[in-house]
């Protein structure tokens, strides 16, 4: 598995946070590696979600890292680090006889007018697997394993729209991906999976909570970016069970309140509203404050709270409607996900019994690491 010369672009010796990042034949590499070297413990997990807006990940050692689904070409740093501060991870994956190609991931590469996001239906292969490596380098353990072998068992998500049709080949491609990997100028590190296992998103957030579900009818309605995934779940004996024609998933979450801030930002001022401060603009939103332009104060509250009130409107609906006449009876519905933070109060009101989980941004990465 390679990346493509294409996405990856000329090679830029940067000193800012960037991505060196070339894919080399697993068996090749292994092979050798085996010869000199051993394995990492078999107890080492990560579970990474990568998500339209955000990249999670948590690890059995106790890693978390969280940063946005966005990277962009490495540009040549003019301050060289002056002011010592990175807001993006170097990641160098090298490989015998490959080249190397340097990208930003994360805040760094919000801030650039070249920043690439996963805005399409199907996450573009070589954006999830660059996310992919990236967290799992900075789960992996510092010390205690020669720097040069990482090989955790991986447990990742699919939405469930994509689920049934893609997750065979998805096990496939993430069972043979392997690189090695530096992140912000860290020791280079041979990053593989010892196994894989794929799992629907919003089923994680189940998993993580399956100790403390009340016997009968439980959902899930797990809130992000560009959509919503939703399950219904039958529960006996506090196993959960799916019933297939309440679960799914809808294009609809954060992403229509950011639209309508964005709308009302271009309405109020002429310019569009650059995708680097639209999270600092719907934050100013949430708290009621103005967001600073050209010297003036721009008020975007007026388009925040209706947009807020309609996205969980549009979503409460999509789910009571999937769950048609079961819903009244429904003992408890579990709100994960980023999304879920920002409509919590209205959620709460439209879904039977509804609470938002503990830590709802890294809910399904919980559950993940449980089943592994």
């Amino acid at each position: 598995m390679s990346f493509g010369k294409g996405f990856f672009g000329k090679r830029s010796t940067t000193n800012l946070s960037k991505i060196e990042t070339t894919f080399y034949s697993k068996r090749i590499v292994e092979k050798k590696e085996r010869k000199i070297l051993p394995m990492i413990n078999e107890s080492f997990k990560i579970a990474i979600d990568i998500g339209y807006g955000q990249v999670k990940g948590l690890s059995s050692l106790g890693g978390r890292v969280c940063f946005p689904s966005v990277s962009a070409p490495a540009p040549v740093d003019p301050l060289g680090e002056a002011f010592g501060t990175r807001t993006s991870h170097l990641t160098a994956v090298r490989v015998p006889e490959g080249p190397k190609v340097e990208r930003l991931v994360g805040e760094a590469a919000l801030r650039s007018l070249a920043a690439t996001s996963t805005l399409t239906r199907e996450k573009p292969v070589d954006l999830h697997d660059l996310f992919l490596v990236t967290a799992a380098y900075l789960l992996s353990p510092d010390t205690g394993v020669p720097p040069t072998v990482r090989s955790p068992k991986l447990s990742v998500g699919l939405p469930l729209a994509y689920y049934r049709a893609q997750k065979g080949d998805l096990k496939k491609r993430l069972s043979g991906l392997a690189a090695y990997v530096s992140v912000d100028g860290g020791p280079e590190r041979w990053v593989s999976f010892a196994g894989v296992i794929v799992l629907p998103q919003g089923a994680g957030v189940a998993l993580a909570e399956a100790g403390s579900l009340p016997d009968g009818l439980v959902g899930v309605v797990d809130v992000g970016t560009y959509t919503t995934d939703y399950l219904l779940l039958e529960v006996s004996g506090g196993r959960p069970m799916p019933l297939a024609d309440a679960c799914g998933s809808v294009e609809m979450g954060v992403h229509l309140i950011t639209r309508a801030v964005a709308e009302a930002f271009q309405a109020a001022t002429g310019a569009p509203l650059p995708a680097w401060a639209e999270k600092r603009a719907l934050e100013k939103a949430a708290r009621g404050e103005t967001l600073k332009f050209s010297g003036r104060d721009v008020d975007l509250t007026a388009a925040f709270r209706p947009a807020v009130r309609d996205a969980a409107a549009g979503i409460a609906q999509r789910v009571l409607a999937a769950w048609g006449n079961r819903a009244p009876f429904v003992e408890l519905t579990l709100l994960a996900g980023g999304g879920a933070i920002l409509l919590q109060d209205y959620l709460e009101k439209a879904l039977p019994c509804a609470r938002i989980v503990e830590d709802p941004v890294f809910a399904n990465c919980r559950g993940y690491l449980a089943v592994l």
